[in-house]
Parts: structure tokens; C-alpha cells; sequence
């Protein structure tokens, strides 16, 4: 592994730190300023360094305006690092929601080219894979440890009395963001796959007991939690349960496999034969083993213990298709799982009996991050009692 480990400061609040929230309060609101994280990282081999903060996800919008990126102290736009920022904040955000995110990146001056562009908006760097993977791991560590929070829950933060939803500066034509309901759990989750094959930490995020009532639309399951009533997206719900399993075997020296009772082979197309030779490493690492047979067809002959065998060469055919290019191993590896995850879920439609269903619930209380699929997504809605009975005219 190649990878620069993140080296991160002290904890105190420093001068940097102190003049990028008033930088950011005057922009944007006080508020979504002060609940941001503030995140460092460096590599002492290249000699790159990154600090900024990273908004709360309560804090986004429909729009990428709020993502803020300085090189040696100029605003560029960067593609690849907006999409690091993306990526970051997979596990908190659903598809089509920004962050607000200010991240300064300081590289020595040879190692950046700024005449790519007659402005000067765009940069070329030298180290793009490396700062890809430092501001991305830089974020989402920044994230899991210090700002995962259910919503408005953030009483350790002198803005917690205060509402929550950010307002847009006057004369801002942009929609605010629709708060994402989530459970009211009192502690943060970790993020996962920060290595090619991590265990898997579980943190005391875990969801109450719930009590499966039914399905709805052979899509949600109903269920009563102690707040009140809650929708669980079946298929998310699955996505999560098998995501965090096959992370958590693949951290694991007794990752177990499911052997085809017949091998498949498979024809592979270029763009499916240059993603194996991309991924290999981490779809094994997952439980998928299979080899080139040949210059274009694939044998597989076992898939992850978590995933059911049927349509196998289906799966392994979707899982490749998704896996595309990836800056660095943990990247390939994350999509990776969360692909097999997704497609090898209960899905939308799908009727389930009783004891599913409650077998479900019982295996989402268990994850670490049970609100929301390896893509974003909630899992869960809860609508409280007292909302159910003020809607009856009962309180």
C-alpha cells in the first residue's frame, strides 16, 4: 500500500482555522460555518498540504456552488477534486445533494501547473491521484469521527439551540435544503472501507428495537419504533445490512466464499475485461474468485458468503460494469462492495413474509450505519407519535 497515512494536529482550535469560519460565515451563514468540521492532513513524501472545512450534511444543497477549492491560496475548479468531495460524503448524502466544503490545498510550486487555462481557474498537479485520496479520506475521516450526528442532535456545538436550517444570504435564488429524517440515536457512526479491505468498526450507533407491523407497497417495511412509526426502505435497508457484512469479511482473516455448484464463464467486453484487470484484487478481496480465461471471458467460480448464488453471473456482470475507474485501491474496493451489495438486495416490489421482514429489522439495528445505503440514501423514516396524533387532532 502506497498511500501517504493522514497525519492530523492537534485538536485546539488554531489562527487557520479561526479566519476560514469567519471567511466562510460572511459567505454562507454563521451557523453552517460553525457546525462544520475543520480537517487537516499532509504528506511529508510530496510535501502537500490540505486543510478546510467540511459542512454538516443537514447543511447541503441541490447545487455544487458550496464546494470551495483553493491551490496555494487561488479558487480553481477541479473536476476530480470536487469529485473527492463527492465521494467523502457518500455515506451521508443521498444522489443530487452538495455539501458545503472549503478545502485548501498548498502544493510546492513545481508540482502545479497553473497556465493550463487563461484565467488561471484550472490547475494541473503533479500528484492529482494523491490529492484526490488525501482530501477524500481527509473529509470523510473528519466526518465519521467528529460530525456524524442525527439530525439537529449536535448539543456538543454552541449553535445547537439554534435552528438548523441554514438560510441563503439575501437575494440567493437557491432552494434550502429538505431536512433527511432519520432515528434518534444519541452517537456517531464510523465510516468504512478505508483500506482495501477493513474491518469494519462498529460504533454505538445503533438503532432501537423495532417492531415489524408489516409491509407497504411491497416496498416499505412497516414498524413501530419507541418514537413512534417507522418506514424502512426494504431494499436500502438490505443494501446496508449486506454492504457492511461483506466490508467487515473482507477484514477478516476466515472471509468466507460461496462456491458455484458449476462454474460460470463468462465473455467479457473490453470495457468489462479492463475493470477486472482493474479490480481484481478487491472483488477477491470480497469473496468473488474467479480468473481470466483466456483473453475475454471470465471464470468464476465462487461468490461472498453474504450474497446468494442465483443469477451470479448477473451480479458479477453489474458489479464490473459499475466498477469503472477508480483513483486508488479503497476507492475501487468501496464501489465494489457497495455494487454487490445493491445488487445482490432484496428489491423494490418484492413481497416479503413476517419473519423476513423481522429478520431485516433485526439485522439493520446491528449496523454501524444503519440510516443510510452504501450510496447515500435514507433507509428509514420515522414519523413520531405526537405527529400522528396531532394529524388525528388528538394533542
Amino acid at each position: 500500500d502506497n498511500r501517504t497515512p493522514l497525519e492530523h494536529t492537534a485538536p485546539d482550535i488554531t489562527e487557520p482555522e479561526v479566519q476560514l469560519r469567519e471567511a466562510a460565515a460572511s459567505v454562507f451563514h454563521a451557523a453552517a460555518a460553525q457546525r462544520a468540521v475543520w480537517f487537516e492532513a499532509r504528506s511529508e513524501r510530496t510535501g502537500l498540504q490540505l486543510d478546510g472545512l467540511a459542512g454538516d450534511p443537514d447543511d447541503a444543497r441541490r447545487s455544487r456552488d458550496r464546494i470551495r477549492l483553493f491551490v496555494n491560496g487561488r479558487p480553481v475548479h477541479d473536476r476530480r477534486l470536487a469529485y473527492a468531495v463527492q465521494e467523502a460524503y457518500r455515506d451521508w448524502l443521498p444522489a443530487g445533494d452538495y455539501p458545503l466544503v472549503i478545502a485548501r490545498l498548498t502544493v510546492p510550486p513545481a508540482a502545479v501547473d497553473v497556465n493550463i487555462h487563461p484565467a488561471k481557474t484550472e490547475v494541473k498537479l503533479r500528484d492529482a491521484d494523491l490529492a484526490f485520496s488525501l482530501l477524500q479520506r481527509a473529509v470523510r475521516q473528519a466526518l465519521a469521527e467528529h460530525r456524524y450526528r442525527t439530525p439537529r442532535q449536535l448539543a456538543d456545538l454552541e449553535f445547537a439551540d439554534q435552528p438548523t436550517q441554514a438560510a441563503f444570504p439575501s437575494g440567493s435564488t437557491a432552494p434550502p435544503a429538505t431536512p433527511r429524517p432519520r432515528m434518534h440515536v444519541p452517537a456517531p457512526a464510523r465510516s468504512v472501507a478505508e483500506a482495501a479491505a477493513p474491518a469494519l468498526e462498529h460504533a454505538p450507533n445503533r438503532l432501537p428495537p423495532l417492531r415489524m407491523v408489516g409491509q407497504l407497497h411491497r416496498t416499505f417495511i412497516i414498524a413501530e419504533g419507541p418514537n413512534g412509526l417507522v418506514l424502512v426502505d426494504q431494499h436500502g435497508a438490505h443494501e446496508r445490512v449486506l454492504y457492511e457484512r461483506l466490508v467487515a469479511a473482507a477484514g477478516s482473516p476466515n472471509a468466507g466464499t460461496q462456491p458455484l455448484l458449476t462454474p460460470i464463464l463468462l465473455p467479457l467486453d473490453s470495457t468489462e475485461a479492463a475493470n477486472w484487470d482493474d479490480g481484481a484484487a478487491q472483488l477477491h478481496a470480497l469473496g468473488f474468485t474467479a480468473e481470466l480465461f483466456g483473453e475475454r471471458a471470465l471464470r468464476l467460480t465462487a461468490v461472498p458468503a453474504a450474497l446468494d448464488t442465483e443469477d451470479a453471473d448477473a451480479l458479477i456482470r453489474k458489479v464490473l460494469a459499475e466498477l469503472g475507474p477508480a483513483p486508488d485501491a479503497p476507492a475501487r474496493f468501496d464501489r465494489a462492495a457497495a455494487s454487490a451489495a445493491c445488487h445482490g438486495s432484496v428489491r423494490r416490489g418484492q413481497v416479503l413474509d413476517p419473519a423476513s421482514m423481522a429478520s431485516l429489522l433485526r439485522d439493520l439495528e446491528q449496523c454501524a450505519n444503519p440510516h443510510t445505503c452504501p450510496h447515500g440514501r435514507p433507509t428509514l423514516v420515522e414519523i413520531s407519535a405526537d405527529s400522528l396524533l396531532r394529524e388525528f387532532q388528538r394533542k
